[in-house]
């Protein structure tokens, strides 16, 4: 499985914790990155039914992370996903496209001016 460089989850290159994920030893910063990833591709594979993902791209930071779960055919699956403190699955949403990750963050507000005193 294709991963970000450095940590799995949050990219960082410190730390040295190593774990076994679907037969693939991956590096991660912390044991609780390791937590997050494991449970994120287990929640992947349930709501797909897919029985391997040839690539993870990840973007965000602890408050949600925007991900995109690949096959080696080419099909995608994107979704929005938030970890516990324990590294559980807080919040998992799939979206169809960009606009339904800033809807689901945003709520259904069309511009941002609420967030940063601007009007668009």
């Amino acid at each position: 499985m294709k991963v970000p460089e450095g940590c799995a989850i949050c990219e960082s290159t410190w730390g040295n914790y190593w774990e076994e994920v679907e037969g693939q030893r991956m590096f991660f910063c912390c044991e609780i990155c390791a937590v997050q990833f494991k449970n994120m591709i287990a929640e992947v594979k349930s709501r797909t039914g897919w029985q391997s993902i040839g690539e993870i791209k990840i973007r965000g930071d602890y408050r949600g992370r925007e991900v995109t779960a690949l096959r080696d055919d080419g099909s995608a699956y994107k979704f929005l996903i938030r970890f516990g403190s324990k590294g559980e699955v807080q919040k998992f949403s799939p979206m169809k496209d960009r606009q339904e990750f800033v809807n689901a963050d945003l709520g259904t507000r069309k511009d941002n001016s609420a967030r940063t005193g601007t009007k668009n």
